[in-house]
């Protein structure tokens, strides 16, 4: 990282459709955090929790809004379970992330190798 860190992490307008439906997974999220800040997504199963990530992890792209990080895997976990009437699938991925944070006053923070963390799970019970 850089010596800059004191600068929040703004995500502005973010926005995501999958091809196959006709309205958006995700629209208009707007996110600030402060360095040394923590945040819990939490919400109804399908109200687009694992598509905000996934698109913070890289592994989707937003049709709407900016991020420029990219999230380099160190440790790649994927797992599966199917029990009849349980199945689970978890993907984790470990790494850093690099790339530009802008500030809301347009200032920009370059990071490099910040640890992070993305995960993806199906659960069907």
């Amino acid at each position: 990282m850089t010596d800059s860190l004191p600068l929040p992490l703004v995500i502005r307008d973010l926005g995501f459709r999958y091809n196959s439906r006709t309205t958006p997974a995700i629209e208009d999220i707007n996110l600030h955090l402060e360095p040394g800040q923590i945040v819990l997504l939490a919400g109804s199963s399908g109200c687009g929790k694992t598509t905000v990530l996934r698109t913070l992890a890289g592994f989707i792209h937003p049709a709407e809004g900016a991020i420029d990080l990219v999230l380099t895997p160190r440790l790649d976990r994927h797992s599966r379970t199917n029990a009849l009437l349980l199945r689970t699938e978890v993907h984790q991925v470990f790494g850093t992330w690099s790339g530009t944070v802008r500030a809301e006053d347009g200032r920009e923070l370059r990071l490099e190798d910040a640890q992070g963390f993305a995960e993806e799970a199906r659960n069907t019970w």
